[in-house]
């Protein structure tokens, strides 16, 4: 099954600080892991495809657009930014990887700027998130996909409390 970007390259470049000459290629696959690993999780597998096959038929809208613009494209935006980032000066090519220093007028980014850089934008993506889960759970009969998921599909994730090490 063909799945659906849920942002633009385009809105991408626009709501954060990456430059337009990018090669889309390497922002491409940010996006789609960003929407798999993150976004699918809390929406579940059957309204994720609803909100996918409607954006590739362009059928988009109502209650399922609103979630789209008011929620989905900002989590989508800075887990997308989270997911490049620590590729972002590197390239794999046929001579192996190497790291971008940017020339004479350019110093490269030291590990700890990469981290603190990355660090902020899934905080701020986690925070959205936490705002579309409260939205669906509250709004839940707007969206029946939301409850229907079944065999390897993956049900919604409806817990906003995520923390990092439990120690008993």
């Amino acid at each position: 099954m063909a799945t659906a970007l849920f942002i633009s390259l385009n809105e991408l470049k626009k709501n954060t600080n990456i430059s337009g000459n990018i090669d889309p290629n390497k922002l491409l696959p940010a996006i789609k892991v960003a929407q798999e690993l993150e976004l699918e999780p809390i929406l579940g597998t059957d309204l994720y495809n609803k909100i996918s096959n409607d954006i590739l038929t362009d059928t988009l809208s109502g209650d399922y657009l609103t979630l789209k613009t008011n929620y989905i494209h900002d989590i989508l935006i800075h887990m997308s930014v989270y997911y490049y980032l620590p590729y972002a000066t590197y390239q794999i090519t046929n001579g192996g990887v190497s790291k971008w220093n940017g020339g004479d007028n350019f110093e490269s980014i030291n590990k700890d700027d990469l981290t603190l850089l990355a660090n902020k934008q899934k905080s701020i993506g986690e925070s959205y998130k936490k705002r579309l889960i409260t939205h669906l759970c509250n709004n839940s009969t707007l969206y029946p996909e939301y409850s229907t998921n079944s065999g390897e599909d993956i049900d919604p994730t409806r817990n906003t409390n995520r923390s990092g090490l439990y120690l008993n």
